[in-house]
């Protein structure tokens, strides 16, 4: 059976709700047909909930007539629009308003994702990622939360061969450690959908700024004993190149940049380090 027959898991132990972001540049990709079928394939897996996630468009209305064709298709099941859920999402996770600047889609749509309604896991699948060639690692990944309560989120392996800096211990087909992306991530909702984004840690300054979602979700993690588990064998890939996204900053901001930089590698050569600044 291929990933896009049959009927999604109605077991709520294990089900998953699948949720892709996508902006102005990549809507039309998203929801032109096809792109969610992919990630199921890519993934073997037909998930309980298909979700994208529309952030930031120039047409409102384009995009969900998009999304509507696709849900008639069968291919989606809901398309939420991020400003629609935003203040719910900030509730939950104790934010305000001020909190979204000064680049709120840095982080206004991985609360959404989060905390808007669905099943006990969230699976975030970035609209440019691929993999490298197609695993069942969601499985695995769910056995594992159930055996170990320190894992907080899971994650294909990355492209860059530099997976043994970040581990702590491994665990079968997974290493554990720390640090965070938010290109693809499995989790509990019950786990990211709390108050848990103002923990201050030297760990975010490794990060291009340090208010967008990952630094926060790694700043937490880290100084309350929860890990992040990667799966060896299988990879991600994402093609756009690091960074195309990112805003220009003032003398100012870069300035400050670099001297974070800085002392994060000093820490790195550090000879001692406590558990939660291992694997900067």
């Amino acid at each position: 059976m291929s990933a896009s027959e049959g009927r999604p898991s109605t077991d709520v132990e294990t089900a998953v709700d699948l949720v892709t972001t996508c902006f102005e540049r990549t809507y039309r990709e998203v929801l032109g047909g096809g792109h969610i079928e992919r990630i199921e394939s890519d993934n073997r897996r037909r998930f309980s909930l298909r979700t994208v996630l529309i952030n930031n468009v120039d047409d409102r209305d384009a995009a969900w007539s998009l999304a509507q064709e696709r849900i008639g298709e069968g291919e989606i099941d809901r398309a939420v629009f991020v400003d629609d859920h935003i203040d719910e999402a900030l509730g939950k996770t104790g934010l305000t308003r001020s909190d979204l600047r000064p680049i709120p889609y840095f982080l206004d749509w991985a609360l959404v994702a989060v905390c808007i309604q669905g099943p006990r896991f969230v699976l975030h699948w970035d609209a440019d990622v691929r993999m490298r060639q197609p695993a069942d690692w969601v499985g695995p990944a769910i056995e594992l939360f159930e055996r170990d309560r320190r894992v907080l989120a899971a994650n294909p392996n990355w492209e860059i061969d530099n997976l043994d800096e970040f581990t702590l211990e491994r665990q079968g087909a997974f290493s554990l450690g720390h640090g965070f992306s938010d290109q693809v991530f499995l989790a509990r909702r019950s786990d990211l959908a709390q108050p848990i984004y103002r923990q201050r840690s030297i760990a975010r300054w490794r990060y291009p700024f340090t208010f967008i979602f990952e630094a926060r979700v790694d700043a937490w993690q880290r100084h309350h004993g929860r890990l992040r588990a990667t799966y060896r064998d299988a990879t991600y890939l994402h093609p756009v190149a690091m960074g195309t996204s990112w805003p220009e900053r003032s003398v100012r901001e870069r300035a400050l940049a670099v001297a974070r930089h800085s002392a994060v590698r000093c820490l790195r050569a550090s000879p001692w380090l406590p558990r939660h600044l291992r694997g900067l």
